[in-house]
């Protein structure tokens, strides 16, 4: 009997050992590191950034905001004062006060987030604040005004004379974009000063056409620059007229030392600018 037990216990010594090997080497095998970098691959697989999809304004909000939002500057003729054009086809205007000149800047915008993000197509001026810039950002405040936020890249972005925090006010409901130009409200009159002639233009097409001529006009110095008037000195003086807002130049034809050829001298409170003489012409031809 002490035999038997003897050689039973022998055997299961015999068989263990083999048994913790056996579980050793299993335990070794399922550490396989070709398992884990897949694993990683497919982790790194699942971490790539998908693109986000361009949202999309809806039109209603292009047809509430459509308008012309101006900041309004004391002491500067109308036309000089900064104004945003939001269309309802989605483009944008936005004339700069460049201090001596205006600027445009065309663009289109989206709506988010209660701000108006404008993203820039052309620029047309140079040398100034914000020539180069890509983006402008509006925010929608009460009252239908926009607050100027900068850029969408940098808050602090100036453009021209705007600087972030100035506030736009609504002027003119709706787009111009294909709309009749009666429901402007711009009157022109015009006064010559040969003869006290007064002329009111009141037709919308013809009222609009005058202060297109008024277009384009450049700074000229008024204490370094002598300017010699034309005999008889005629000039024109023009009142406009839109909505609230009104404004008052003198035209007249001159030729300045510098130039030595005759322009058209544009007289207002910002100053004094020039345009081609024959708009002076073109404009007294209005006169009956």
């Amino acid at each position: 009997m002490k035999k038997y037990l003897a050689f039973c216990l022998a055997a299961m010594l015999a068989v263990f050992p083999f048994s913790g090997c056996a579980d050793r080497n299993t335990g070794a095998e399922t550490s396989d590191p070709q398992s884990s970098v897949s694993v990683e691959e497919a982790q790194d697989g699942e971490g790539e950034s998908q693109p986000e999809e361009e949202k999309e304004t809806d039109p209603m909000l292009y047809e509430q905001l459509a308008g012309v939002y101006v900041y309004e500057t004391k002491g500067v003729d109308r036309p000089y004062w900064p104004a945003l054009e939001l269309k309802e086809n989605g483009s944008c205007n936005f004339t700069v006060n460049l201090l001596s000149s205006i600027g445009h800047i065309e663009g289109h915008y989206t709506v988010e987030d209660n701000s108006v993000l404008v993203t820039v197509d052309q620029v047309d001026f140079e040398g100034f604040a914000a020539d180069d810039v890509q983006s402008l950002r509006f925010d929608i405040s009460a009252g239908n005004t926009l607050v100027y936020r900068g850029s969408i890249e940098d808050e602090t972005q100036a453009v021209g004379m705007t600087n972030p925090y100035d506030l736009f006010k609504l002027e003119k409901q709706g787009s111009s974009a294909g709309e009749d130009t009666q429901s402007t409200g711009l009157t022109v009159t015009l006064q010559r000063s040969s003869d006290g002639n007064r002329q009111i233009v009141d037709d919308p097409e013809l009222a609009a056409a005058v202060i297109k001529l008024l277009e384009g006009q450049k700074p000229l110095s008024d204490t370094d620059d002598q300017i010699e008037k034309r005999e008889d000195n005629p000039s024109i003086t023009i009142s406009v007229q839109e909505g609230n807002s009104s404004y008052q130049l003198i035209l007249f034809p001159g030729t300045p030392a510098s130039l030595e050829e005759e322009i058209t001298v544009v007289f207002g409170t910002s100053g004094q600018y020039y345009l081609p003489v024959a708009v002076f012409e073109e404009i007294e031809d209005m006169f009956p």
